[in-house]
């Protein structure tokens, strides 16, 4: 069974020094917890309600940021430090396929 945590930080810092990092030679630190898949969205964008058109007269939603830095995790085993993070949603935008 798969424990699934859609979190929430300020920013990407918090993130790293809560969640945890590994490092890879020659790269940044990535976000890092053994047991647990991550994927890192970071800024998550919602509808304002108003419709825009572009240059070429295509129409698309205006969207504005959300607070917050949005990391969604799966693990084998419950995360009991990171359950103060967790916005559990009803409708997530992204889930796990």
């Amino acid at each position: 069974m798969f424990h699934d945590m859609y979190l929430k930080f300020t920013n990407a810092a918090e993130a790293a020094s809560i969640i945890g990092t590994q490092d890879i030679p020659n790269e940044e630190p990535v976000l890092f917890r053994d047991g647990c898949d991550i994927s890192v969205i970071g800024t998550m964008y919602t509808r304002t309600g108003n419709i825009l058109t572009d240059a070429d007269g295509m129409e698309y939603y205006e969207t504005t940021p959300v607070d917050g830095y949005h990391v969604n995790m799966r693990c084998r085993a419950e995360q009991p430090d990171l359950v103060a993070y967790d916005t559990a949603p009803t409708t997530p935008q992204r889930v796990w396929g």
